[in-house]
């Protein structure tokens, strides 16, 4: 069983008072009782809200079809099936990758990957990797349009008919919700399995459903106790706990009078073997507390620094697992509570204590939306990214070109473009670097750092990221983000242009070696991933974010971001 230890003493009285305004309003019991009114005066969306909150009641609905679920595991896995590779995106799929990163498979079960980016590169690696004519495919995607999804689904379900001796829709099972374009795909193709996730539960409130828990089957994780922690969680939160003692509302009282505060960075340390819930997480925060202009800020994954580097809009939160603790980070975080901090310690006796986290968290986050006052069940700007991808991708069947855009300076395999304003604002400075620099030094006390990087998901990429990330909380003492592209789009993209204008953004794109075509597009993933990082980079402009884009050209991209690094890194030195 989880126990968290809050240290919060310098904002007593304001979380304090949170926790008193919530129980004079009968939070925790509203909440169980699915009242949308804690969220909305405005009847219409409270409508809409009513139809998002089955996450509250879905561990109890999917403990009911725990046999049902491990059943189908071992049917697959005597199916001699090696590999699973689930094609999703945002929320339906960062629970899988959680999964697949955190739980081995069991003996005999097969691996599991997550294939959640357009990078040609990425998908042919992953195609390399399995035989496919030994693999089950997990299309998933709750509205069953989710575009990327859709295009993968058609490239897979070609190879799989090339390669396979048995019929191309044994190899697949979908997960979506009644009624959608996926369900009928599935239908019309012969799926071997459809799971029809109750409808009234929004993507990244979904990793205790169909969505999170199919994956975790398969791979034979013991699913029955992680749903037993979930409802053990429920129960500790539930409508009769005062707010102090409730875990769940308690957590989300005290990080929404924190923001209102000004500490709206909510940082994440997390022991090794469970980092990946902090992709999880990350999602979920962004997504439903980041609108209308204000918001959490997530932060996941950053380089451990000084305590004296941080700024003072940061709240911490120390995930430690037992015997699984890393001494670096349990220094890390003493020295943050001796420079007074706010921190709450969370302490997991074992991995499958995650369950209760899931739950902790969700609970969180829709309390602290009703107490920053935003809904926390829409994602409007997630919405605006698919659509400006759309509309590139309808100009290019039409014209065949996709959006032009000079560079404003080259350094070697680099080339910098921005948009108009930053670039009257950084012509002049000098040469790339320089021009780098000027654009970093626009960073302000109280904002955050964010890399979006479309490029192959590598362990190099990684590294290079975080030695960025470490130069730029060193330097300018504000926290950095980071993610893949175009996972980014559906998780933090609500937060960086629903979110507070304190983001300053970097695109990293490269070049492609690769071309794979999408049966029935007029586009191939290449050229799909280019219209993906525009879109957002139009998003952004039109949202008045700072934001720059470096291409990374040529064919070693490990090694052109190395350059970049050191390119970033000496320019703020300066």
């Amino acid at each position: 069983m989880s126990s968290a230890e809050n240290l919060l003493k310098q904002y007593d009285s304001q979380v304090n008072a949170a926790y008193r305004e919530l129980d004079e309003n009968d939070f925790p019991a509203r909440l169980w009782k699915k009242d949308a009114s804690l969220w909305s005066k405005d009847s219409a969306q409270q409508a809409a809200i009513r139809n998002e909150l089955g996450w509250l009641t879905v561990p109890e609905t999917m403990s009911a079809r725990v046999k049902d679920l491990a059943s189908f595991a071992d049917e697959i896995r005597d199916a001699g099936f090696r590999d699973i590779v689930l094609l999703g995106m945002g929320g339906s799929s960062q629970s899988a990758e959680l999964f697949a990163t955190t739980f081995p498979s069991a003996p005999r079960y097969p691996k599991l990957h997550v294939l959640d980016t357009t990078v040609p590169e990425a998908i042919r690696s992953l195609d390399r990797n399995i035989d496919i004519s030994k693999t089950l495919f997990v299309v998933a995607s709750k509205t069953g349009e989710t575009i990327e999804t859709l295009s993968h689904f058609k490239s897979f379900f070609e190879r799989v008919k090339v390669k396979s001796s048995n019929p191309a829709g044994s190899h697949f099972i979908a997960i979506t919700d009644p009624g959608t374009r996926l369900a009928a795909i599935a239908k019309e193709n012969r799926f071997r399995r459809v799971f029809l996730n109750p409808p009234d539960i929004v993507g990244c409130f979904a990793v205790i459903s169909y969505f999170g828990l199919v994956p975790a089957a398969l791979i034979g994780m013991d699913v029955a106790t992680l749903m037993d922690r979930a409802i053990r969680m429920c129960q500790s939160s539930g409508g009769r706990v005062r707010v102090e003692e409730n875990p769940g509302v308690s957590i989300g009282a005290a990080l929404g009078a924190l923001m209102n505060a000004g500490r709206d960075k909510l940082t994440f340390i997390i022991s090794p073997p469970i980092s990946s819930f902090g992709l999880w997480v990350e999602q979920l925060i962004a997504e439903s507390t980041a609108k209308d202009g204000i918001g959490i800020v997530p932060v996941c994954d950053e380089p451990l620094v000084d305590a004296k580097s941080y700024g003072n809009d940061r709240v911490f939160v120390y995930l430690k697992l037992n015997n699984g603790a890393d001494a670096a980070q349990d220094a890390a975080f003493e020295a943050l509570k001796k420079d007074g901090m706010p921190t709450v310690q969370i302490t997991l006796a074992d991995k499958l204590d995650l369950g209760e986290e899931f739950m902790r968290w969700e609970i969180a986050a829709a309390t602290a939306g009703a107490v920053i006052g935003v809904d926390p069940f829409v994602q409007p700007a997630v919405q605006e990214s698919k659509d400006n991808t759309g509309r590139i991708l309808a100009e290019f069947a039409r014209s065949k070109k996709l959006p032009a855009q000079t560079p404003i300076a080259e350094e070697g395999k680099l080339a910098l473009f921005s948009d108009a304003a930053t670039a009257d604002a950084l012509r002049g400075k000098g040469d790339f670097r320089a021009m780098l620099g000027a654009f970093m030094n626009l960073t302000k006390t109280g904002d955050y750092f964010a890399t979006m990087a479309y490029v192959s998901p590598n362990p190099t990429v990684d590294k290079e990221i975080a030695a960025i990330r470490k130069a730029v909380v060193e330097r300018y003492g504000v926290a950095t983000t980071f993610g893949y592209g175009p996972r980014c789009l559906h998780s933090t993209g609500q937060l960086h242009k629903g979110g507070p204008n304190t983001g300053v953004f970097i695109q990293i794109t490269q070049d492609h070696r690769e071309s794979i075509p999408i049966p029935g597009a007029p586009y191939d993933f290449a050229r799909f991933n280019q219209a993906q990082y525009l879109g957002d980079f139009q998003s952004l402009e039109a949202h008045g974010r700072r934001v720059i884009r470096v291409h990374l050209a040529g064919h070693d991209t490990i090694v052109a971001l190395g350059a970049l690094r050191r390119e970033i890194v000496d320019a703020i030195a300066r």
